[in-house]
């Protein structure tokens, strides 16, 4: 069998997310990556102290950028391989990513944005404007865990076949996962399976239902509830552990306001 853990089983090792060495005969430390996708981009935490070196930083502070293509809102914003945004609209980006999710997410289509940018051993200023199309935010963008029971799961640890390879799960009834984004809809995708449950949903506060994450076989990538239609602007969602043996978060899908 291949993907999460067996029925009944235990949740596999935690990824853990802390430096170490690269090997014998290496200089650099790596760091486990959690990859997300900003505007086409491939972003992550600062991958390793080399990088953290080039870049001139005494900490790895930022949201790195892995891969920039050239056609993508991203490229075509100025942004380029090998950048640390170290800034959002005024705002320091730490070494807690969630410090640039929880700007980014709460702007609307068309916003302008104002990214701090180290690049090399220098300080770039680019300006831009969100997105207006859909977009699929990872597990780590942006999106709180509350209770004892989360860890992350690389490809090596159980989010094979999720989106990006990577999963937040945990085993702990009444434990949380809540995000906020601007738009007017959102899709909620998991990986369900006979070993999941049922997770209790509130939107804005106020309960939207209970969503079963059950199916007959394990489903990657599965959309387990899609909500349109919301008045434009921000708003959070947050799911709740009622039942089951696990409850896994994957990914989630922004519809920004058409104007």
């Amino acid at each position: 069998m291949t993907g999460f853990g067996a029925p009944g089983g235990p949740l596999p090792p935690e990824a853990t997310i802390t430096y170490s060495d690269a090997g014998a005969g290496s200089s650099a430390a790596t760091l486990i990556t959690q990859p997300e996708m900003f505007m086409g981009a491939t972003a992550s935490n600062v991958p390793s102290t080399a990088v953290q070196s080039s870049l001139g930083l005494t900490q790895p502070v930022g949201l790195y950028l892995s891969a920039v293509p050239a056609d993508s809102p991203a490229g075509q914003a100025g942004l380029q391989s090998g950048d640390d945004i170290v800034q959002i609209n005024g705002d320091a980006v730490t070494t807690d990513r969630g410090t640039f999710w929880s700007v980014y997410n709460k702007l609307a289509a068309g916003d302008p944005i104002t990214l701090g940018v180290r690049r090399g051993q220098a300080d770039v200023t680019l300006s831009l404007t969100k997105t207006d199309q859909p977009e699929t935010l990872n597990d780590t963008s942006g999106v709180v865990y509350t209770g004892s029971g989360w860890g992350w799961r690389n490809s090596a640890t159980g989010g094979g076949g999720s989106y990006l390879n990577d999963i937040w799960a945990t085993q702990h009834i009444g434990d949380t996962w809540s995000l906020t984004f601007n738009g007017t809809g959102i899709d909620i995708i998991s990986e369900t399976n006979t070993d999941e449950g049922n997770v209790d949903v509130t939107l804005d506060g106020k309960d939207y239902g209970t969503v079963s994450f059950v199916t007959s076989s394990r489903v990657y990538q599965s959309k387990v509830l899609s909500i349109s239609g919301l008045s434009p602007g921000v708003h959070t969602i947050t799911g709740t552990m009622e039942s089951g043996q696990y409850m896994i978060v994957d990914a989630f899908t922004i519809y920004p306001f058409a104007a």
